[in-house]
């Protein structure tokens, strides 16, 4: 199984090829990301995978940055639930830097509304390289709420506040 797979479509695949058409053809990458812009939202609603999700919303945003943060606004709590629902704390600290990435108000709001959440993901997980990357991501976004959770989960990044 394809690691960003769900039903019958690899989300990831479909960024990846998106990047490959437009090394070729930019004007082309375009058309082909208007032409099916409408089902991305449907597809990140369906997805199980912060990684993937990341990855789509990346490559959208390579190619028209207006097309990206309409598909974010248009999914926004959609991502909160996915944040939510993740049991691995790098790929919700890689979707939040691409959500950063598109647009800083957004991740925001998004790391505000799951920070409680978050720290308790920090607190449950083993991989501390997963935890150091969420939380580097999280520094990234807003330095206050990732110096709480470096208390309330008891967690220092090694890179963190430097």
């Amino acid at each position: 199984m394809l690691p960003y797979y769900f039903g019958n479509v690899a989300l990831g695949a479909i960024g990846k090829l998106l990047e490959s058409v437009m090394v070729i053809d930019e004007e082309a990458a375009r058309g082909l990301l208007n032409e099916t812009k409408n089902t991305y939202a449907e597809k990140i609603r369906a997805s199980t995978d912060p990684r993937a999700i990341g990855r789509m919303l990346e490559s959208v945003k390579r190619i028209d940055e207006k097309t990206a943060r309409g598909l974010l606004s248009e999914t926004k709590g959609t991502i909160a639930e996915k944040i939510r629902a993740s049991t691995d704390p790098g790929a919700i600290g890689w979707l939040l830097e691409i959500v950063r990435w598109i647009d800083e108000e957004t991740a925001r709001e998004l790391l505000n509304e799951t920070k409680d959440t978050i720290a308790g993901k920090i607190r449950a997980s083993t991989n501390t390289r997963a935890m150091g990357e969420l939380l580097e991501s999280v520094e990234e976004i807003d330095e206050e709420i990732a110096k709480w959770l470096e208390k309330e989960t008891k967690f220092k990044s090694k890179r963190i506040f430097k």
